[in-house]
């Protein structure tokens, strides 16, 4: 660098002489070269040298950097790609476990959309046939209706029964055709079973009770 400098000053000073000269020739004015004007032109040298120095630095500072990010880099990229080598089997084996995994719940989808099928075809099923069970229910509950007043007074009647009359009954040996239908009209009230739950439970009592009445008349306790 001394001798850069060096070879400057004396570039510096033919210049200067030759510059001076064509100065005089054109306005008839001496311009001189003194000491000081080396002394600033090094001093100027030196500032523009420190300044790039420092833009040098500065550059040099960001290609270390981004040298080392990409060392940093390519180590992890490498470790990376040992991990995807070392992983690449069970990767394997899961992307099958998937596949096989999908298969089997579109196999499961469509058995659920067949049970679906059969399931709102029962379910029409069962609300038809509820529906029927109703209007039977609502048959039977106005059968009843209209029957409980019927057997309320067939027990009345049962009630007025007498003793002497069940004897007559029982001692005929050819009944008239209406005590047969009577009978037959009592044994067909016992087992009605196409009544609704509530009706035949109904049903069932009173006719407990008249079955109770009949036979304590039929066969009375020891004593009567």
């Amino acid at each position: 660098m001394r001798q850069s400098l060096v070879n400057l000053c004396v570039e510096f000073q033919s210049s200067m002489e030759d510059a001076c000269e064509r100065f005089y020739g054109e306005l008839r004015r001496r311009v001189y070269t003194t000491p000081k004007s080396y002394l600033d032109l090094i001093n100027l040298y030196l500032s523009v040298l420190a300044e790039r120095r420092n833009q040098l630095g500065t550059q040099r500072q960001h290609l270390l950097t981004g040298l080392s990010k990409l060392i940093e880099t390519k180590s992890v990229v490498a470790e990376l790609r040992e991990q995807l080598t070392a992983l690449k089997p069970t990767l394997i084996e899961k992307s099958r476990e998937t596949e096989a995994m999908l298969a089997q719940v579109s196999i499961d989808n469509e058995k659920a959309d067949k049970v679906k099928a059969v399931v709102e075809v029962e379910e029409q099923e069962v609300a038809t046939r509820t529906e029927e069970v109703r209007e039977v229910q609502a048959d039977a509950q106005a059968d009843l209706d209209l029957a409980l007043p019927a057997l309320r007074s067939a027990i009345k009647a049962l009630d007025k029964l007498k003793k002497a009359e069940i004897s007559e009954v029982k001692s005929m040996a050819n009944p008239p055709s209406g005590v047969v239908r009577t009978m037959e009209a009592v044994c067909i009230l016992s087992v009605l079973v196409f009544l609704s739950k509530h009706a035949l439970h109904a049903l069932h009592a009173h006719a407990l009770l008249a079955h109770a009445s009949l036979a304590a008349r039929v066969h009375p306790a020891p004593g009567e």
